[in-house]
């Protein structure tokens, strides 16, 4: 059974499109990474962002389907898929995957009101946890450079896990860790398949952030909130 929202004990939060604005900052990154090389310099910027995009994202999913690919393994491949799928230049580019995940990191930022309302949260008493499907050591350093690492009590990822989202396994593993039943832990995230289908699988209450460019793959439970700003969390609390 899920419990109100009121009594859950624990907000698990998503990060990349929840708290922290993740695709702009990519892009941003990309763009940036593009004119470090002026052999690149022949490619527009769309064609360049959106075969990364195409790339990255086939990898993740292949990763999570199979975990036949480490994460290590996806963050240096996608880059030489993509420079291959280009017709670009790749010798003397060992350095990019590290660059890359740098100026990531320095790029990315919450939401307008994020972390405000993450600190109130917490301020109020709230026990706060996140539940992610990044690298942990990645997902930490992009919790401390936007300042939330003040508020997080746990970060639960597939490294802790051994599962991603939306499978059960990840979220009972949180659920472990907080040290409470299935019904004390509520579930905040964009995501309606990895976040809310998973959170509502695993016993969890949920709060979807949709912004409509998600669709429910079922019919969504009468039991799952849905907010389109984080401040309407706290009027669900």
């Amino acid at each position: 059974r899920q419990c109100k929202i009121p009594d859950a004990e624990m907000i698990w939060f998503d990060l990349d499109q929840t708290l922290l604005d993740h695709l702009s900052a990519s892009r941003a990154d990309l763009v940036a990474l593009k004119q470090m090389d002026e052999r690149w310099s022949g490619v527009s910027e769309e064609r360049w962002v959106d075969t990364y995009r195409e790339i990255n994202g086939r990898l993740w999913k292949e990763s999570l389907r199979t975990a036949s690919l480490s994460m290590e393994t996806v963050r240096v491949e996608r880059f030489r898929l993509l420079l291959e799928s280009l017709g670009l230049p790749a010798d003397d580019t060992d350095w990019v995957p590290d660059t890359y995940l740098d100026l990531y990191v320095d790029r990315c930022a919450c939401y307008v009101g994020a972390r405000e309302v993450v600190e109130r949260l917490y301020t109020d008493g709230r026990r706060i946890g996140i539940i992610t499907d990044g690298a942990r050591d990645i997902q930490l350093r992009k919790i401390a450079h936007c300042q939330l690492d003040a508020f997080i009590e746990t970060m639960v990822t597939p490294d802790d896990a051994g599962a991603y989202k939306p499978e059960r396994a990840i979220f009972e593993y949180a659920a472990d860790v907080a040290k409470l039943p299935a019904c004390a832990n509520v579930c905040v995230g964009d995501s309606w398949e990895h976040d809310i289908e998973g959170a509502i699988d695993a016993g969890w209450s949920a709060v979807w952030l949709s912004d409509h460019s998600d669709v429910p793959t079922k019919e969504k439970p009468p039991d799952v909130h849905i907010i389109r700003r984080l401040e309407e969390l706290e009027e669900l609390l």
